[in-house]
This record gives C-alpha cells, sequence and structure tokens, in this order.
C-alpha cells in the first residue's frame, strides 16, 4: 500500500479543494495511447493458455496487470483524496487505502473486473470454474491485498500475487486465443 501513499503526492490539498499535479496530465495520454499499444503487442506476444472445464483462456501477462493496477491506483486515489479532503478537509492515506480496497470489491463483485481492467480487456475468473468469481473469493482477494507481502509472489515462473493464489483466481484477457 506504499504506492497509494506515494501517488498522493501527485494531488495537492490546499483549503479544502484538490489540485492535481502537472503530472497527471500524462493520465489521459497514458490511456489513449500506451494502454492500446502495450494491448495490441500483448496479443502478438508468446501467449500462456490456460484451459478449465474444456473452455481456453489466455492468462494475462504481468505488464498489463501492472498496468492495470496503475490506473486503478490513480483512479480510486484521485477520488479517495477528493472524498478524503471534502469530508476531513485534509488527505488522510488510510482513507485512500480504504477506498481503494472499496474500489476493487465493489468492482469485482459485479462485474469481475476493475475500471484499470476494463480499459485493458481483463478479468479475474475463478480457476475451478472459468466462470467469474464470487463474492467470497472477492472478499478473500480484497483482504489478502493488505498482505505486505504479497508482491514477493510475483517472482513465480507465472507471476501471480497472493491474493490470486489463496482465492485460486487467475487474470485474463477477455479477448479469445
Amino acid at each position: 500500500m506504499e504506492i497509494i501513499n506515494n501517488i498522493v503526492v501527485l494531488l495537492q490539498v490546499s483549503n479544502g479543494s484538490v489540485k492535481a499535479n502537472p503530472l497527471f496530465s500524462l493520465l489521459p495520454f497514458i490511456i489513449i495511447v500506451i494502454v492500446p499499444v502495450i494491448v495490441i503487442l500483448s496479443t502478438k506476444r508468446n501467449k500462456q493458455n490456460l484451459i478449465i472445464n474444456g473452455q481456453t483462456f489466455l492468462l494475462a501477462p504481468w505488464y498489463l496487470r501492472l498496468l492495470s493496477f496503475f490506473i486503478d491506483i490513480v483512479i480510486s486515489v484521485t477520488l479517495g483524496t477528493i472524498i478524503s479532503s471534502t469530508f476531513f478537509q485534509e488527505t488522510n492515506h488510510t482513507i485512500n487505502v480504504v477506498f481503494y480496497l472499496v474500489y476493487c470489491f465493489i468492482f469485482e463483485s459485479f462485474t469481475g473486473q476493475t475500471i484499470g481492467k476494463l480499459i485493458l480487456q481483463l478479468q479475474v475468473i475463478d480457476s475451478q470454474t472459468g466462470y467469474r468469481i464470487s463474492f467470497q473469493k472477492v472478499a478473500l482477494r480484497t483482504l489478502c491485498r493488505l498482505i505486505p507481502f504479497d508482491a514477493i509472489f510475483y517472482l513465480n515462473y507465472y507471476p501471480k500475487g497472493l491474493h490470486d493464489t489463496l482465492p485460486k483466481t487467475f487474470i485474463i484477457l477477455k479477448i479469445k486465443p
């Protein structure tokens, strides 16, 4: 969650109003130009297929999952900072962390994907059924994000965080293999 606290520096809060740092002006460029290029390139690279109950899925590459994470962090921290400064007259980092967890929980519960995953055409699926994950698995994924050593699990052959390992989920590309 240290990343969330570092990104908050991009927002400046003074006298109850939130002003975006000039670095935020790069966000539209990242979403409009860089994201589609990465999606196009990712479909042409080595693909790892996953077969569950006779259905074939493409596992999402680590760089798309990382970019999705950054998009979600920017969105949730921006909204969390606005809410925090509105109600508390200052930026509260704890509220940003809580808002990120609530953001992930709500979006993944109803759609199986956050806004970052939606932009990059990624989806969370149950590794046992191949379908969208259940409410219980979303809750476990969300709680596992609080574990400090979650990032160590990305050093495997198929980099997969603890928040995907424990609830037995995968992040896939929504395009067909």
